[in-house]
């Protein structure tokens, strides 16, 4: 019976500790910083794929540089978004500027 008691108690204080120990590493651990609200809209719309068809190494990095340089979308465009007229357009309306075509179609 006292054993029984004792294993309880141990597991206990075993799963408090572990439990601080996780809310000060999530506390202490740097938090990954809020994206811009254009770039949110951009990851929307891009199909996603991580392709690398557009010349960047993932989505998320092309979403990034088109956002900061608008017109860069015309010189590395997307081919699954260049091909869609209204995923074009929405992107065109996001970045404020006329998508035009390259010599990458």
């Amino acid at each position: 019976m006292i054993e029984t008691i004792i294993i309880i108690l141990v597991s206990v204080a075993i799963a408090l500790f572990l439990g601080i120990l996780i809310i000060l590493v999530n506390a202490l651990l740097p938090k990954e910083k809020d994206k811009p609200e254009k770039v949110k809209k951009l990851l929307e719309l891009v199909p996603k794929r991580d392709c690398g068809a557009c010349g960047y190494a993932g989505c998320e990095e092309y979403v990034r540089a088109i956002a900061e340089n608008p017109d860069l979308a015309s010189k590395d465009i997307c081919p699954l978004m260049y091909k869609n007229p209204e995923k074009r357009a929405e992107l065109e309306k996001i970045l404020g500027t006329k998508i035009e075509k390259s010599h990458k179609e």
